[in-house]
């Protein structure tokens, strides 16, 4: 198969797959940590909503150590990623400590 087959080959394998929840992921994956925090369910129910809808943009307003931070900056991207490798996503922060995750 030439390169292009082979890549058009694997869009449509990933469109095949059946894509995981972002909840059920979350727990698949870090079963140590709880999620299902009340704030928590309807964060991920926000972000799971903006990630299946494309072209919509999401604004989150929580109070500190409310799990921003672990959902959208550090989770969120592992999610979409392993779902879609060749996905693109750009990270920004206010810290050096913040920009190295």
């Amino acid at each position: 198969m030439t390169d292009q087959e082979l890549a058009e080959l694997d869009r449509l394998l990933l469109d095949c797959t059946p894509r995981p929840l972002y909840q059920d992921w979350l727990a698949q994956h870090f079963p140590r940590w709880r999620w299902d925090f009340r704030h928590h369910l309807h964060l991920i129910a926000a972000i799971q909503h903006w990630y299946d809808t494309p072209g919509t943009h999401l604004g989150i307003v929580a109070p500190i150590r409310h799990g921003k931070s672990e959902l959208i900056t550090r989770r969120l991207p592992a999610y979409g990623l392993s779902i879609d490798p060749t996905q693109r996503w750009v990270f920004g922060g206010y810290t050096a400590t913040f920009a190295r995750y």
